[in-house]
């Protein structure tokens, strides 16, 4: 998959500088990041299985083509330098009912029913001081919001993962969860013998994608017991999925 490149580099060489564009120097670490949290996000923004992209070269075209890519779509990139009538022709020809895109280009689109993503009104910085490490009480949650006027957006993830592995995203929150996992992440609730459970049973938490690593540098018999034949990595950790996944 293109995505798996990457998270290889997010993993292997996190600060080194991955896009240079005329808004500043961003890392293959934050690359990642924002493309993680883009497929989460234009995964629950529609169902068509393609998505436009009306963007110039920028870290923000290479986070949404990644992001397109991680929620399970096809990218349609549209030349932002066409005239509004191809411009129409290829958004009615692909069938999308979403674009990516920024002002003033957003603004060729305003007239139309389409999902405007606007990546400028997007939070650059997280929305909310988010929570992982342990479960979240519920008293802690309630008066952080009363207080703050803002929600905690619980996640999940481990140094194996890279980072968050399932988090909570403004469109799709279920507080007392650490949401859904990303786009090309695959959880297996096991037994004690590695047998997948059913839906709302407790077990161990599996994870398998492209951001799990590759084991244990110098340890190869903790590598042996942490990742099994078919690449799941057991997490240690217990957990279940629910009927919202």
């Amino acid at each position: 998959m293109l995505f798996e490149s990457l998270f290889k580099h997010a993993d292997q060489q996190p600060h080194q500088t991955a896009v240079m564009d005329d808004t500043g120097t961003y890392t293959w670490q934050q690359l990642a990041a924002a493309a993680a949290g883009l497929g989460m996000y234009l995964s629950v923004q529609t169902d068509r299985p393609r998505v436009g992209l009306l963007l110039p070269a920028s870290m923000g075209f290479a986070a949404s083509f990644y992001g397109t890519l991680l929620a399970g779509k096809t990218v349609v990139p549209i030349n932002f330098l066409l005239g509004d009538r191809e411009v129409q022709h290829i958004i009615a020809d692909s069938g999308v009912d979403t674009i990516v895109s920024i002002p003033p280009l957003a603004d060729r689109l305003k007239d139309t029913p389409l999902k405007i993503v606007d990546l400028s009104a997007l939070p650059k910085t997280p929305p909310a001081a988010i929570s992982g490490g342990e479960p979240l009480p519920a008293i802690v949650r309630q008066k952080f919001e009363e207080k703050f006027g803002k929600p905690i957006y619980e996640g999940y993830g481990l140094t194996e993962t890279i980072g968050p592995i399932a988090f909570n995203v403004p469109a799709a929150i279920k507080p007392g969860s650490v949401g859904r996992p990303i786009p090309g992440a695959e959880i297996r609730i096991a037994d004690e013998d590695g047998q997948a459970m059913k839906q709302g049973e407790t077990g161990e938490v599996w994870l398998k994608g492209p951001m799990i690593m590759k084991g244990y540098f110098n340890q190869p018999d903790e590598t042996a017991k942490a990742l099994t034949a078919d690449g799941f990595f057991k997490s240690g950790d217990l957990g279940l999925v629910d009927a919202d996944g």
